[in-house]
C-alpha cells in the first residue's frame, strides 16, 4: 500500500485540466486499447506534468486480466462454450436479428450483421455475446502461437469484445496486426496435410491407377482367352495382348507408360494371369454341384510328353449329368504315387474337397486300378466312399477291337481305311488331286478322318468318310498310278484292294448310321 501511496495521493490533491483536443485523442487511443483488453471498463488517471497527459492502467485489473487468461488456459471457459457457435469448425454468423439484439447495450449499441460480411475470420458467441476472431483463437487454444504481449489481444482470443461504439476501428486494427497475420498463417498451414499425408496420398494414388492398369490388361486378357486368340505374336511388340493394350491406351491415360515399364507383361506372369482366370471359372462351376466322380487317363503328346486329363463327372439338382474337364497336366512320372499327389493337388486348387469324391473312372492299367498300390486304391484309403468303377467306355472300346478282329472282312476293312486315308491326307499334291478330280468330275466329296486303333467311335467316322468318297479316292489312285514312280506302286496296291469286293462289304458292315 506504501508503494501505490504516491499515485494515489495526486488524485486528491490535484485539480483536472480541462481537457483539450491533443488530450481527448490520446484519452480515445488509450480507451480503445483498453477496451480491447478488458472491455470497457478501464480507469484511466491523469497526472499533472508540463503539458502532457499520462494513461495509468489499474494493477489490480492488470492482475484480474492475467488470472482471468490463465484460468481461461487451463479451464477454456471463457474463450469457448459448448454450443455450436464455439463448438463448430468454421465461424459462427448469427442467424437471425434476434441474436444481435440480444447484444444491445444502454447505449442502444449491438453487434452488426455487416461486420461478418467484411471479415470472413469473425465469429460469434451465444453465451458470451461477444465477438472473436476464430483464427487467433483457436490457435492459442492449442498453444500454437504464445507471443509476448497476449494480453493486448485478449479481446479476440479469450475475453470477448464487446466495445460496439469503437468496433470498426477495433476490428481493423486487429485485421492489420502482425499477431493476426501470424495466427492466420499457423492456422492456414494447420489445415494443409503434412508431407508424411502427402507421400501416402500421393502413393495411395498411384497405387489406385496401378491397380486400374492390371485390371485393364487382365480384361484385355480375359477377352483373348474367351475368343481363343494367341497372347504373343512373333515378337513382343506384335502379340496380340500387346497390340490390344495399346490400342485401349487411346482411351486410358497412363495406359501408355504402363505398356513402356513392361513390369507385369512377362510371360512368367501372363500365364499365371491365365491360369488364375481357369481357376476361378472351375471354382465356380464346383461349387453349384457338391459331389463328383474323377475320371482320369493318361495321353502322349506330339513332343513326348505324359500328360493326365482329369474330369469330373457329377450331378445337379434335376438329376442331369455333367463332365467338366479340369486340363491337362504333365507329368513328371508314371507311378502311382506321383499321379495321386497330382490329382490332390489339383482337387486343391479347384477347392474341391476329397470327402465330396463319390466314385472313380480310369482304364484297366496296373498303375491306375490296380487294388495295392494303383492310384484307384491310394485315393480309396483316404476316402472310403470313392468306389472305383472301370471306365465303361474304356470297356465298350476293348470289347468292340476284340469282336472286330474275329470277324476277318472288317478287321481287313479297319486296316486298309487307315493306310488309305493317310495316304492321301499326307500328300499336299494327293489332296490337290482329290480337289481337282472333284471338281472336273462333279462327284460331291467331303474330308477324310483319320482312324484311331483305340477309338472306336474315330474308327466308325474314318469309315463312313471313305465310303463317302469311295468312288473319288479310286479316281485318286489310278491318277497317281497313271503318274508312276515309288507312290504310283503304293496306289496301285491300295487301288487293286479299293476294287475288291471283300473290301467294300466289310466297310458296309463296319458303317454306323
Amino acid at each position: 500500500m506504501a508503494e501505490k501511496r504516491p499515485n494515489i495521493h495526486p488524485f486528491f490533491t490535484v485539480k483536472k485540466k480541462k481537457p483539450t483536443k491533443s488530450t481527448e485523442d490520446a484519452e480515445s487511443s488509450a480507451g480503445l486499447s483498453t477496451s480491447i483488453n478488458d472491455g470497457n471498463d478501464v480507469n484511466t488517471e491523469e497526472i499533472p506534468d508540463e503539458d502532457s497527459t499520462i494513461v495509468v492502467v489499474d494493477d489490480q485489473r492488470e492482475e484480474d486480466a492475467s488470472s482471468s487468461f490463465t484460468d481461461d488456459q487451463s479451464g477454456k471457459q471463457l474463450s469457448k462454450c459448448e454450443l455450436v457457435c464455439c463448438a463448430s469448425s468454421t465461424v459462427y454468423v448469427p442467424a437471425s436479428t434476434s441474436e444481435l439484439q440480444s447484444t444491445s447495450t444502454q447505449d442502444k449499441r449491438s453487434c452488426q450483421a455487416s461486420w461478418f460480411n467484411i471479415y470472413s475470420w469473425l465469429t460469434f458467441c451465444k453465451t458470451t455475446k461477444k465477438l472473436y476472431c476464430f483464427y487467433c483463437r483457436a490457435t492459442v487454444n492449442q498453444q500454437l502461437h504464445q507471443p509476448n504481449n497476449l494480453l493486448a489481444h485478449m479481446s479476440f482470443t479469450s475475453s470477448g469484445f464487446s466495445d460496439w461504439k469503437n468496433a470498426l476501428r477495433a476490428l481493423a486494427q486487429h485485421n492489420s496486426s502482425r499477431f493476426h497475420s501470424e495466427c492466420l498463417y499457423i492456422a492456414q498451414q494447420q489445415s494443409k496435410p503434412s508431407i508424411l499425408a502427402r507421400i501416402e496420398t500421393v502413393t495411395r494414388q498411384q497405387q489406385e491407377q496401378r491397380r486400374g492398369l492390371l485390371m485393364i490388361e487382365a480384361s484385355s486378357l480375359q477377352f483373348l482367352l474367351r475368343q481363343g486368340i494367341a497372347f504373343r505374336g512373333h515378337t513382343e511388340v506384335d502379340g496380340n495382348l500387346f497390340q490390344l493394350m495399346q490400342l485401349r491406351s487411346t482411351d486410358t491415360p497412363g495406359l501408355h507408360q504402363w505398356l513402356d515399364n513392361k513390369k507385369y507383361l512377362s510371360h512368367d506372369i501372363i500365364n499365371e494371369l491365365a491360369k488364375e482366370m481357369a481357376l476361378i471359372i472351375l471354382r465356380s462351376i464346383c461349387v453349384e454341384r457338391p459331389f463328383f466322380a474323377l475320371i482320369c487317363d493318361e495321353s502322349t503328346d506330339e513332343s513326348g510328353k505324359t500328360q493326365l486329363s482329369i474330369s469330373i463327372r457329377s450331378v445337379d439338382e434335376c438329376f442331369g449329368i455333367h463332365e467338366d474337364c479340369l486340363g491337362l497336366y504333365e507329368l513328371e512320372s508314371q507311378n502311382a504315387e506321383h499321379i495321386t499327389t497330382v490329382i490332390l493337388d489339383v482337387l486343391l486348387r479347384c477347392n474341391l474337397s476329397l470327402d465330396a469324391c463319390r466314385g472313380q473312372g480310369y482304364d484297366g492299367a496296373a498303375t491306375m486300378s490296380g487294388i495295392h498300390d494303383g492310384v484307384a486304391a491310394n485315393i480309396l484309403r483316404k476316402q472310403k466312399k470313392a468306389y472305383f468303377v472301370h471306365c465303361n467306355v474304356h470297356s465298350l472300346d476293348l470289347a468292340l477291337q476284340d469282336l472286330a478282329k474275329e470277324s476277318i472282312a472288317i478287321n481287313v476293312a479297319i486296316n486298309i481305311t487307315k493306310d488309305i486315308v493317310n495316304f492321301v491326307r499326307r500328300s499336299p499334291k494327293r489332296l490337290n488331286i482329290a480337289e481337282k478330280l472333284s471338281y472336273d468330275l462333279s462327284i460331291s466329296s467331303s474330308q477324310l478322318k483319320p482312324l484311331c486303333p483305340t477309338r472306336w467311335t474315330v474308327r466308325a467316322s474314318s469309315m463312313n468318310s471313305l465310303l463317302t468318297n469311295y468312288q473319288l479316292v479310286k479316281s485318286v489312285m489310278q491318277e497317281v498310278v497313271d503318274q508312276k514312280g515309288a507312290s504310283g506302286i503304293t496306289a496301285a496296291g491300295w487301288l487293286n484292294q479299293m476294287q475288291n469286293f471283300q473290301t467294300f462289304f466289310g466297310l458296309k458292315l463296319g458303317k454306323v448310321s
